[in-house]
């Protein structure tokens, strides 16, 4: 298992459509979201790659405040995303919803 698989798992509600994630490691363990739009931009940063820019959405913050989230935050939700994407690809199970 990856480390980064250590960080996260999938978790939902009867209710939901969609799962959510949970950290499970770390300064932000115990926050729960959810992915909004995700997608891939044309321009190459510095060093030549391809960059996704995504949206999430809290579902619950686990008492951590909004003082107490960073930078770090979306860098490590970014990293969470890609490994995502990763095994789906590796899986051939990447679905691709178009926005309406």
């Amino acid at each position: 298992m990856s480390r980064m698989k250590k960080m996260y798992k999938f978790v939902s509600r009867k209710e939901d459509n969609w799962a959510s994630i949970v950290i499970t490691a770390g300064r932000y363990s115990g926050i729960i979201y959810q992915y909004g739009r995700i997608a891939l931009n044309d321009e190459e940063d510095a060093e030549g790659n391809l960059t996704l820019s995504f949206d999430y959405n809290i579902i619950d913050n686990y008492g951590i405040s909004n003082d107490e989230i960073h930078n770090d935050f979306r860098n490590l939700l970014g990293d969470i995303l890609v490994d995502i994407l990763d095994d789906q690809l590796k899986e051939e199970k990447l679905e691709y919803v178009p926005d309406h």
